[in-house]
Formats: C-alpha cells, structure tokens, sequence
C-alpha cells in the first residue's frame, strides 16, 4: 500500500474513532462538560492530535448532526423504491430512533448557545433540503389535496413525527416491529386524512 494511501486511511479511522467516543460520551453526560481533554483521553491520543481534525468540541457535535442528517436523506432517495416505500422507511427510521432525536435537540441547542452560525447554517440547509425530499416523495405519492401543498404537507410530517419522539417515546418498541407497524400506518393515515380536509379560512 503506497504510504501517502495508509496515512489517508489512519487519518480517516482516527477522525471515525474521535466522532464514536464523542457520540458516546455526549449521549452519557451533558455536552457542556465534555472537552476536547476528556475526548483525547478516551480515544488514547494527545489533544493536538484532535485539532487535526477539528477546530473545536462543536465542530465536533456538528459533524455528528450532518451524518444524522444524512443517514435519514439516505432512506429518501433509493430509487428503486417507491415514494410511499420511502417515507415508510424515513419514519420507521425516526421513531425507531427516540434517542437520537433527544440527542440531535440537545447537541442542537448547545450550538446555538455558543453562536455556532457557520455549523447552524449548514445544518439548517440540510434540513430545508430533507424538507424539499419529503414533499416532493409526498407529491409522487399522491399524499397531497386540493387544499394542501405538498411543501406544507412536509411540515405536517415532520411536525407529527417529531411530536411522537418528544411526547410519546414509550409508544415506540423497537423490540416489536408490529407496534411499530402500527405507530408508521397511523401516522400515514393522519395524513392521507389531513390532505383530503378543507383548509380553514378565518374572516376578519
């Protein structure tokens, strides 16, 4: 192996093994009392090794949030599957996922705390495009009405989807698919039936 490929390849398994022992650590403790000392520690190097890979603990959890993100655009965009296959899988990977959604909310909150725009922009661009994805799938799918955009039939998914993992993690048994089952079928069929409604119109 040429060696300009093997220090490629140790650079590339060391950044992996840096991001594990973060997700690991961060899903323990409170992110505020994780440093980048204590991060170096558990994977056995020193801290200046980290900064060849990172600039900061929040480049870091950053890095964390994008491969979320980019797990859940994964299940989206297989085109040998149907768009109603696709969003079954992209909510089947949500709710099996309580946690991670716990854990994206907290790590999200931390950057804002510390005025991390670069990373909150980016991540908010890969949410807007996870929200195009959706709406275009839901289009293809029929999954839209008269009275309902497809944009806005996105924000509907989204919102019941994420209201399950904030107020209802005990519904959710990864263990037993068929209450999963369930959980994936209900939300689909609120919202074939949120399409079909008539859209409220207040008179001033």
């Amino acid at each position: 192996m040429d060696r300009t490929d093997r220090k490629k390849r140790e650079f590339m398994r060391r950044e992996l093994e840096i991001l594990n022992t973060t997700e690991a650590l961060l899903s323990g403790v409170d992110a505020e009392s994780v440093t980048v000392e204590r991060i170096a520690q558990d994977v056995g190097i020193g801290k200046g090794t980290i900064y060849k890979h990172f600039k900061t603990k929040h480049e870091i959890v950053a890095r964390l949030i994008e491969i979320s993100l980019d797990a859940r655009m994964a299940v989206l965009s297989p085109t040998d599957r149907t768009p109603m296959d696709r969003l079954n899988d992209y909510i089947a990977l949500r709710l099996g996922q309580p946690h991670q959604f716990q854990l994206i909310e907290r790590w999200s909150e931390g950057l804002v705390r510390h005025r991390q725009a670069e990373s909150l922009e980016l991540i908010q661009r890969m949410l807007d495009r996870e929200r195009l994805k959706l709406a275009q799938l839901l289009d293809q799918a029929g999954c839209t009405g008269q009275s309902r955009s497809a944009h806005s039939m996105a924000g509907w998914l989204l919102a019941s989807v994420q209201g399950i993992l904030a107020v209802g993690p005990e519904r959710l048994h990864p263990e037993r698919p068929d209450a999963m089952n369930t959980v994936i079928t209900q939300v689909l069929v609120d919202l074939s039936q949120a399409a079909r409604a008539p859209r409220k119109v207040t008179v001033l």
